[in-house]
This record gives C-alpha cells, structure tokens and sequence, in this order.
C-alpha cells in the first residue's frame, strides 16, 4: 500500500505544478485499491490530465475518465479511437484497401463530445499555422468537419497515451533537425 501511496504523491505534485492546485488539494489517496479496481481519485487524475489537452474540456475529459474503467485494456492508441468509432471504415477487395467515412461503431456521445472539442480548435489552428501545422496543412486540402474528425482520431490517441502513462500533456516541442532549419 505504501508504493502506491508514493505514486499517488508523485501524481498529485504533477498536478499540482501543472496549475490545478484546487483540484490537487481535493485528491486525498486511494481509499479503494483491490486488485483492478480503480477508485474515484484514479479518474479525477485521469480527468485533470486529459483535460490539458488543447479542445478537451471538462465535461469532456470527465466522460472520458468514467467511461473508461481501464485504458490499459486497450493495446494502442488506435484501438482506442477506434473502440470511440473515430477510424475509417475499411472496404477492401481484390488486394485493394478503400477508406471511407469513420466507422460510429463507438461510444457515440464521447465520439460527439471530442468532434465538437476539436471543432472549436479549427479557428486557432487557422490563425496559428505555425503552432498546429499538421492541422493547418490538413485545412488547406480537406472540408473543416473532416478535420475536425481528424483532430478528435488524434486528440483520443493522445488521450490514452496520457491516462496509460499518467501522464500530463505536453504540447510536442520542434525537433532539433526542424529548429535548425
């Protein structure tokens, strides 16, 4: 009990520091811990964290948190958004593998929630291509509500690399080969 208590105090300085001290102050440590069972200071973690994701709010990030009882029952980030109904369907005969709209096999309000947390992105990434360039560039070429499903495939892989992990979401830095160019 006393290691994951020590996780639990690492989480809760991560949070801490990342600007949400209300809501760090109001975690107090696992009560319920048995086995695979996650407690309800596990999914405010869970939701604070996804929550620092740029279009995912609140309501948002809390559906996500208690939706999915445990992200590491996903393989990858893409059976994630896939389980969300966020991939394409493919149609596929003759060797020849067609791609067509998403699938909306998933969950259909979390699938909702992040499309319209993504739509209110489009603005920023057209006034900022610098900042969201894969976004600005998609933009140019494809219709905005395509995009914006684009963006909410990413935003939910994103999403379960940060609740797997334990992570805080860190907005991806430019690498050396593209700062020195």
């Amino acid at each position: 009990m006393t290691e994951n208590k020590g996780k639990w105090a690492s989480r809760h300085r991560k949070i801490e520091k990342s600007g949400y001290q209300a809501a760090a102050k109001m975690i107090s440590f696992p009560r319920r811990w048995h086995g695979g069972m996650i407690s309800a200071n596990q999914e405010a973690i869970w939701g604070m964290s996804v929550k620092t994701i740029p279009g995912i709010g609140a309501i948002t990030a809390s559906a996500l948190a208690a939706t999915v009882a445990d992200p590491h029952q996903f393989t990858s980030g893409r059976q994630f958004a896939t389980w969300l109904g966020l991939t394409p369907r493919v149609n596929s005969s003759g060797g020849k593998a067609r791609l067509g709209g998403i699938s909306k096999m998933g969950d259909q309000y979390l699938r909702r929630l992040l499309v319209n947390g993504m739509t209110s992105q489009l603005p920023w990434a057209r006034l900022h291509p610098d900042v969201h360039p894969w976004a600005a560039g998609l933009l140019h070429r494809k219709p905005a509500k395509l995009v914006a499903v684009a963006m909410a495939n990413r935003a939910a892989r994103i999403a379960w690399v940060v609740m797997t992990r334990d992570e805080i979401y860190g907005a991806p830095q430019p690498s050396t080969r593209e700062a020195a160019a």
